[in-house]
């Protein structure tokens, strides 16, 4: 189980100033054999047993290679309010698709609206008019002495280990006494629980290894044009399984306020999230309560472009931030 522990470079390298941001990984060359020790095989003692192999591959296996041609349309599509910009660009062949039917039109000057002018763009879900919620009062803030929190001592890891006896991590490992996140910011929750994360009414602060969902996006991603299906997302560099990638935002509301936004939604396409379908621990719904709708459609970010797929790359998980009610959950998509 070598790859679940802590790898130590047997050269001394030490992990980049800021841990948040992924380095450029290019995937190996095909009939890359990596580096040949210094002994040849044949001069190990017969006596001793070959375990494991591992090659260790250095900077010269991660130059940027050959990318396709894309045209950029936007440097940044969030103008700003991401960490990360989020460029939205059209690849070679596909530009002269930017006019078939499936785009709206702007009326002033008669051609294709752009995927950045058919909403604003927010970080931070916003509540609809017509929600009576006393934020303050669902919120719970941890008391740790220190400016970041330990597993060992957090309220947070508290709660959640009361509300979930038995959860385990993806490994198989319980769960007791530990954050949801690695060492590295990579979700390592089994699939079916709520995420506890540390909130504004923490002592810590944000370099809180608790705190994942709520730094925005920190990996490259585009908004590209896709043959068929209008606008998707990709990934503008690896990105490692269980990597937070974006939070799914927009106007929280009731029932039947989003079903109105979405009947007269100018182009059509739904961008409707039903949070209540997406919890999984049932026993914390409350019978006949309305159920709650993220709406993308006029107010969003990067997330509104995601499309649905038969062989997903991303996984959906409810996380609580600003509040403890599982109805105020904010959806977190992780690689």
């Amino acid at each position: 189980e070598w790859h679940q522990e802590k790898f130590v470079c047997i050269n001394g390298c030490k992990p980049a100033k800021d841990s948040d941001f992924l380095p450029q990984l290019i995937p190996l060359p095909n009939g890359f054999e990596g580096h040949q020790s210094a002994d040849s095989l044949e001069d190990v003692d017969e006596e001793l047993e070959l375990d494991e192999c591992h090659y260790i591959i250095d900077s010269q296996h991660f130059k940027k290679g050959p990318t396709q041609e894309a045209s950029v349309l936007c440097d940044d599509l969030s103008f700003g309010k991401e960490s990360v910009p989020v460029a939205c660009v059209v690849d070679e062949g596909l530009f002269d698709s930017l006019n078939n039917s499936g785009l709206s039109f702007n009326e002033q000057n008669a051609g294709p609206s752009m995927p950045w002018e058919n909403f604003t763009y927010v970080t931070n879900s916003l509540l609809d008019q017509s929600l009576d919620l006393d934020v303050e009062s669902m919120q719970l803030g941890c008391i740790c002495s220190n400016s970041t929190c330990y597993p060992e001592t957090c309220d947070h890891v508290y709660l959640f280990d009361n509300d979930y006896e038995d959860a385990r991590d993806i490994y198989g490992k319980p769960m007791r006494g530990r954050f949801p996140y690695d060492d590295k910011g990579r979700i390592i929750l089994e699939e079916g629980y709520l995420v506890y994360e540390c909130n504004r009414m923490c002592s810590c602060n944000k370099a809180c290894p608790n705190r994942v969902l709520q730094k925005g996006v920190r990996v490259k991603l585009e908004v590209f044009k896709t043959k068929n299906k209008g606008w998707g997302i990709r990934a503008g560099e690896p990105i490692l399984s269980g990597t937070f990638v974006c939070e799914y935002v927009g106007i929280l509301g009731k029932q039947e306020a989003n079903y109105r936004l979405t009947r007269y939604g100018r182009d059509g396409c739904n961008y409707m999230f039903n949070v209540d379908s997406h919890i999984n621990d049932m026993s914390r719904l409350i019978e006949g309560q309305a159920r709650y709708f993220i709406d993308a459609s006029k107010y969003g970010n990067v997330s509104r472009f995601i499309n649905h797929s038969c062989s997903p790359n991303l996984v959906n998980r409810q996380v609580l931030v600003d509040s403890m009610d599982c109805h105020r959950a904010h959806i977190g998509l992780y690689a």
